[in-house]
C-alpha cells in the first residue's frame, strides 16, 4: 500500500499545482483567475473519492487511507504551495490558510476522535444517520458555492470550463498510468486516479472566500464544484461497467490488497 499512497500524495501536492498553472498560463487566465485555479490544485482530496472508488470498483479502503493523508499533509502543504507559486502574483495570507486549514480539517477529525473514546454509545446511535446527513450537507454546501458564484460561472469563458475538466482528465491519466508502469495492479490504478483527479473543490471556496480580496479568485473553485463530480461520476461508472464483464469471484481473487 505504501507505493500507491506515496504515488498520490506526490501528484496531490506537486503535480497537480503544477499542472493547474501551466493550463492557466495556456488559455491566458488572468491573475485572479489563475490563483483560484492554483488554489483548488493544492488542497487535499475531495471525501467524495471514497464514493467513486467505491462505484468504480477500486480499492475503497486504500482510498480512504489516501484522502487522509493528504488531508492531514494539506494542513502545512497548501499554505506553503499558495506562497510558493502564487507569492509573486498576488498577496497570499499562508497564515491565515493555514489557521482555516486547521480549523476545518483538523478540528473536526479531533472532535470525532475524542467523541469516539468518550461517548461511545452516542457515536454508535448516530452512526446509521451519519451517510445522509453527510449527503444533505455537501448538497448544502455545493449549492451554496454554485448559487453565490451563479452569475459568474455562466459568464465563465468556455476556456476555464475547458481547461477545468481537462486538469481532472490529465490528472486522472496521470494516476492512472504510473501506476500500471510500476507494475501496479488496474485496481490499484483506479483508485491513485481517481484520488488524483479529485480535488475538494468547496474548500477551495471557501478558502478564496477567506483569504482572497478578489471576487474572481474564487470562480474557478465554484465551477469545479460542477466538473469534479461529474468527471469522477462519469469515470467510476464506465469502469464499472467494464468490470461487469468479469466474474465476480475472478476479479477478487487477481486483486490482492496488501494491508
Amino acid at each position: 500500500w505504501l507505493r500507491p499512497l506515496c504515488i498520490n500524495f506526490v501528484m496531490c501536492f506537486f503535480l497537480m499545482p503544477g499542472l493547474a498553472l501551466a493550463l492557466a498560463w495556456a488559455i491566458g487566465a488572468s491573475r485572479e483567475q489563475l490563483a483560484g485555479m492554483v488554489l483548488l490544485a493544492s488542497v487535499n482530496g475531495g471525501q467524495a473519492s471514497n464514493l467513486c472508488c467505491l462505484i468504480a470498483g477500486a480499492d475503497v479502503p486504500l482510498s480512504i487511507l489516501m484522502t487522509v493523508s493528504t488531508t492531514f499533509g494539506g494542513i502545512v502543504l497548501t499554505p506553503l504551495l499558495l506562497k510558493t507559486l502564487l507569492g509573486a502574483v498576488i498577496r497570499v495570507d499562508s497564515w491565515g490558510i493555514l489557521r482555516s486549514t486547521v480549523q476545518v480539517v483538523l478540528f473536526p477529525v479531533l472532535m470525532g476522535v475524542v467523541s469516539k473514546a468518550t461517548v461511545p454509545r452516542l457515536c454508535d446511535a448516530m452512526k446509521p444517520g451519519i451517510p445522509v446527513l453527510g449527503i444533505l450537507v455537501s448538497i448544502f454546501v455545493v449549492g451554496a458555492t454554485v448559487a453565490s458564484c451563479a452569475p459568474q460561472i455562466l459568464g465563465a469563458s468556455f476556456t476555464l470550463h475547458a481547461a477545468l475538466l481537462l486538469f481532472h482528465i490529465l490528472g486522472a491519466g496521470a494516476g492512472y498510468l504510473l501506476p500500471a508502469w510500476l507494475g501496479g495492479h488496474c485496481v490499484e490504478s483506479r483508485t491513485v486516479a481517481i484520488e488524483v483527479s479529485m480535488k475538494s473543490a468547496a474548500f477551495a471556496f471557501v478558502l478564496a472566500v477567506l483569504h482572497f480580496e478578489d471576487f474572481d479568485v474564487r470562480v474557478p473553485a465554484a465551477v469545479d464544484c460542477i466538473w469534479c463530480p461529474l468527471f469522477a461520476a462519469a469515470l467510476g461508472a464506465v469502469w464499472r461497467a467494464k468490470s461487469a464483464g468479469l466474474e465476480a469471484g475472478a476479479w477478487a481473487a487477481e486483486y490482492k490488497p496488501r494491508w
